[in-house]
C-alpha cells in the first residue's frame, strides 16, 4: 500500500536524469571507426595529386645545383606537413596512408627515381596508419608524428648515393654533367644521418604547423 502513495518523478526530474545519462555515453562516430570507402578512395587521390603537385614543384630547385636539391627535400616538407594533416582529418581510415604512400612512391619510380622508393613509401605509409590509428585518429600529438615518420620516404631518392656513389655519379653525370653529380654525391654523402634528422625535425615542425593552421581557420569554417 506505501508503495502506491510514492510520489511519481516531475518532469524535470525525467530531463535532468536523461541529460546525466546521456553525458555518461560516449559520443561514438562512424568516422573514428576508419574503414575505407569509395569516397574515402577518391579524396586520397586527390590528396596524393596535390602532395605530389607540391613535392615536384619544390624539387625542381634540385635543377640549380645539388644544395637546391636539399633545399627543396625540405621545402616540400615544410609546406606538405599542412597538405597531410587535413589528410588525415578528411580521410580517417586505416590504410589511408598506406595507399598514399604506393601512390607516391609508383609516381616517382616511374618518373626514374631509384626502385627502391616504392617499397620504402609503402613501408613508411602503413608505419604512418599505425601511428594515427593508435590515436584513433583524433590524436593531435599521434598525427604530427605521423608525418615525419611518413616523409622517409625520402631516403629512397638518394639512397644510391650511399649504396653506390661512383654508379650514381656515372649515371647522373650523363644527364646533369659531372660538377653536378660530384657535387650531389659530396653533399649527400656529407649529410649522412644529419639529411634523415633534417627530415623528421622539420617534418614534426610542418605537421604542428599545420594542425595550428587548421585548428584556427578550418574549424570556424565547420570543416574539422
Amino acid at each position: 500500500m506505501s508503495s502506491s502513495n510514492a510520489p511519481s518523478p516531475s518532469p524535470s526530474q525525467d530531463s535532468t536524469s536523461a541529460a546525466a545519462t546521456t553525458s555518461r555515453t560516449p559520443v561514438v562516430t562512424t568516422k573514428a571507426v576508419g574503414k575505407l570507402e569509395p569516397r574515402t578512395l577518391i579524396t586520397i587521390g586527390v590528396f596524393a595529386a596535390i602532395y605530389f603537385v607540391v613535392a615536384y614543384a619544390t624539387g625542381m630547385l634540385g635543377l640549380v645545383s645539388p644544395i637546391g636539391e636539399v633545399a627543396g627535400f625540405m621545402l616540400g616538407t615544410l609546406i606538405n606537413g599542412t597538405v597531410i594533416m587535413l589528410f588525415l582529418v578528411k580521410t580517417r581510415a586505416f590504410g589511408a596512408m598506406t595507399i598514399l604512400g604506393f601512390l607516391v612512391g609508383l609516381v616517382m619510380m616511374l618518373l626514374g627515381e631509384y626502385w627502391a622508393v616504392l617499397p620504402i613509401s609503402i613501408i613508411v605509409g602503413l608505419l604512418a596508419d599505425l601511428i594515427v590509428r593508435s590515436g584513433r585518429y583524433r590524436s593531435k600529438v599521434r598525427n604530427i608524428l605521423s608525418y615525419p615518420v611518413f616523409q622517409l620516404w625520402l631516403i629512397g631518392c638518394i639512397l644510391p648515393i650511399w649504396l653506390s656513389p661512383a654508379s650514381y655519379r656515372e649515371h647522373i653525370s650523363a644527364s646533369m654533367g659531372k660538377q653536378y653529380a660530384d657535387g650531389m654525391v659530396s653533399i649527400f654523402s656529407s649529410l649522412g644521418i644529419v639529411f634523415i634528422v633534417l627530415i623528421v625535425l622539420i617534418g614534426a615542425l610542418a605537421a604542428w604547423i599545420g594542425t595550428r593552421i587548421l585548428e584556427r581557420n578550418l574549424a570556424h569554417a565547420g570543416i574539422l
